[in-house]
């Protein structure tokens, strides 16, 4: 669970500093939150992809 939230914190450290800093069009906060969730969701599915596209095994080393 820490290590979600240490990948995870960053991220969003970033989004909210720069929603926090635009002082005159702000985005609608459910758009944020959906369009980093798809984000993640993408990320992942494409490392997957990846992984069984070229057979890399992540445990290959052991």
């Amino acid at each position: 669970m820490y290590l979600l939230f240490a990948a995870i914190a960053p991220a969003l450290i970033i989004i909210l500093y720069i929603y926090y800093q635009d002082r005159y069009e702000k985005e609608p906060k459910h758009l944020i939150i959906y369009h980093f969730g798809n984000g993640a969701i993408l990320s992942i599915l494409i490392t997957s992809i990846l992984y069984f596209a070229f057979d890399i095994s992540m445990f290959s080393h052991l």
